[in-house]
């Protein structure tokens, strides 16, 4: 039961990898938004979260958690970058 509460934290953010490949990108930036909703007050997120106890699970820090994180955030930019500057996400 508990696998269908929790949420791993770095699927979050492969999800959120998908959304800009398919240039769903306000999908990606809201998903992403919500990621960063649940870091605590230091910035550390855990490998899991239960949406319906709102508490983290499992490993505390959990580094890969972090890297998908902000892997995400380094997608996001470069294609807000490219989207500033008036270029496709493909040409930047």
């Amino acid at each position: 039961m508990a696998s269908t509460v929790c949420r791993q934290a770095r699927a979050l953010s492969s999800l959120a990898d998908n959304y800009i490949l398919q240039q769903r990108f306000d999908d990606a930036r809201v998903l992403f938004e919500r990621l960063l909703a649940l870091q605590n007050d230091l910035g550390l997120l855990a490998e899991e979260y239960d949406p319906r106890a709102r508490r983290m699970l499992g490993n505390f820090p959990q580094a890969f958690s972090h890297v998908g994180l902000i892997n995400t955030a380094i997608n996001l930019a470069s294609v807000e970058g490219s989207a500033a500057m008036g270029l496709q996400p493909s040409e930047g």
